[in-house]
């Protein structure tokens, strides 16, 4: 996608968003949308949502894979506008999002679609993380 192409479909989101079309960011996000779109100054489209009180859609874009840490470049973050705003119950949910990222098991990562696969023993190929022995030097 072009940024041309990004930025317009930012834009055809951000309208979806205001208008509280959650259908309509379903379709999007069904279609291939990504949850993690960011406009030129690195406003999300989960600071959409709490800017504008949608929580419903923000638990929507949160499913998708949305980033609620993301910070933009006027220093505001998803919670920190829902709050600004007024809208308790969207930077709560938003919050309880970041806590649940931070303690997701494997299992529970790949059920939200934030990771592909479960590696449960290390393929050969990857070698190891344990460090050479060291040598001994005589003495």
């Amino acid at each position: 996608m072009t940024t041309s192409d990004s930025q317009q479909a930012f834009e055809e989101m951000h309208r979806l968003i205001k208008r509280g079309d959650r259908i309509g960011v379903r379709m999007w996000l069904s279609e291939g949308g990504d949850a993690r779109l960011l406009n030129r100054f690195g406003w999300s489209l989960l600071m959409l949502a709490a800017l504008h009180g949608r929580t419903d859609v923000a638990e929507d874009l949160l499913k998708a894979g949305a980033e609620a840490d993301v910070v933009n470049d006027f220093g505001d973050t998803a919670v920190s506008l829902a709050r600004l705003k007024g809208f308790v119950r969207t930077a709560d949910v938003i919050e309880r999002a970041m806590e649940r990222d931070k303690f997701l098991s494997p299992a529970e990562a790949k059920g939200f679609g934030i990771i592909d696969d479960i590696t449960v023993s290390r393929p050969a190929s990857a070698g190891t993380d344990a460090a050479p022995p060291a040598e001994k030097k005589p003495s």
